[in-house]
C-alpha cells in the first residue's frame, strides 16, 4: 500500500529514538507504556465506526510516510481526527471511563512523537514558571506554551473531579450536559468555572487543593491573549487531555500541600 524508498540510516535512528522518548515520558516504574503506529492508525481508520470498510487509509499512508521522509503535518489537520474520534469515544455510556482517557493519551503520545521528529510545527509560546506544575507542563511543553491551553488543561482535570465524585455518589455524570459534546468556545470554557465551583461546593467537596487550581486556572486565563488563537477542535482537545490527566495533577498538588505542611512543622 506504501513504498518508502531510500531512508537514510539517520532517519530511522531518529525514528527509534523519538520513540524511546515519547514511551519514556508516558511509563512508570509498574507499567511500561509501547508507542507503535497502532497508536496512529486508531485515529484514522473508519471516518465513521458504521462503515464496513477503513476509508481513511489514504490519510494513515500519508502520516507513516510524513514520518520516514521527514514531511510537515498540520496540527489542525490532526485535532480534526483526534477529537472526533474522542468525541465518538468519550460519550458512548457503553465504554469503560478507563478506555476513554487511555484513547486520549494515545492522541497526546502521537502529538509529541510528532514534534520531537520535527513533522509538527506548533507556534511558539512564552516562558512561563508554575512552582507546583512547572515540572509537569515542561514534560508536554512543546504543546502546552500558551496560559489559555494550561488553564483548559487545569480545567479539564477539575472537571473531571466533579465527574468522578457525581459518578461515586450518583451513579451518573449530571455535568456532562455543560460539556456541550465537548465542542465548547473559548466563552463557554470560561463559563465553566463558576458553574464547576458551584456545583463541588453543593457537594460539600470543594477542597483546599479545588481552590488552588481554580486560582491557577483563573491566573492562567488573565495572562491569556485577548482572543484565544485557537480552533474549536484545539481547545476541546487541551480540555479533554486534562480529563484524562487529572490523577497526575491531583498527584502533583497534593504531594505540594504534603512538602508545605512539613516545612511548616520543621
Amino acid at each position: 500500500l506504501l513504498q518508502i524508498d531510500d531512508i537514510l540510516p539517520s532517519r530511522l535512528r531518529k525514528i527509534f529514538e523519538v520513540k524511546n522518548i515519547v514511551e519514556n515520558a508516558f511509563s512508570s516504574d509498574e507499567h511500561k507504556n509501547i508507542f507503535t503506529f497502532i497508536k496512529i492508525r486508531q485515529f484514522f481508520s473508519k471516518s465513521d465506526e458504521g462503515k464496513k470498510g477503513n476509508d481513511l487509509d489514504e490519510y494513515f499512508l500519508s502520516i507513516i510516510d510524513s514520518v520516514f521522509k521527514e514531511k510537515k503535518l498540520e496540527l489542525d489537520f490532526l485535532l480534526k481526527f483526534f477529537m472526533k474520534k474522542i468525541r465518538n469515544t468519550i460519550l458512548d455510556k457503553k465504554k469503560d471511563v478507563s478506555i476513554k482517557y487511555y484513547l486520549i493519551k494515545d492522541a497526546i503520545m502521537n502529538l509529541m512523537f510528532f514534534y520531537n521528529l520535527n513533522i509538527l510545527q506548533i507556534n511558539e509560546g512564552v516562558k512561563m514558571e508554575d512552582p507546583i506544575f512547572n515540572d509537569f507542563f515542561e514534560k508536554y511543553s512543546m504543546q502546552l506554551n500558551m496560559p489559555e491551553k494550561r488553564g483548559l488543561l487545569l480545567l479539564g482535570a477539575l472537571v473531571e473531579n466533579l465527574l468522578y465524585i457525581q459518578r461515586t455518589e450518583r451513579g451518573a455524570e449530571p455535568f456532562w450536559h455543560h460539556l456541550k459534546s465537548l465542542k465548547m468556545n473559548e466563552t463557554e470554557f470560561k463559563g465553566l468555572i463558576p458553574k464547576v465551583t458551584e456545583k463541588l461546593h453543593q457537594y460539600d467537596k470543594l477542597r483546599t487543593w479545588d481552590k488552588k487550581i481554580i486560582s491557577t486556572i483563573n491566573d492562567y486565563f488573565l495572562k491569556s491573549t485577548v482572543k484565544w488563537n485557537m480552533s474549536v477542535d484545539e481547545m476541546n482537545f487541551y480540555f479533554s487531555c486534562g480529563m484524562s490527566l487529572k490523577y497526575d495533577i491531583y498527584e502533583i498538588i497534593n504531594n505540594s500541600y504534603k512538602k508545605e505542611n512539613q516545612n511548616e512543622k520543621s
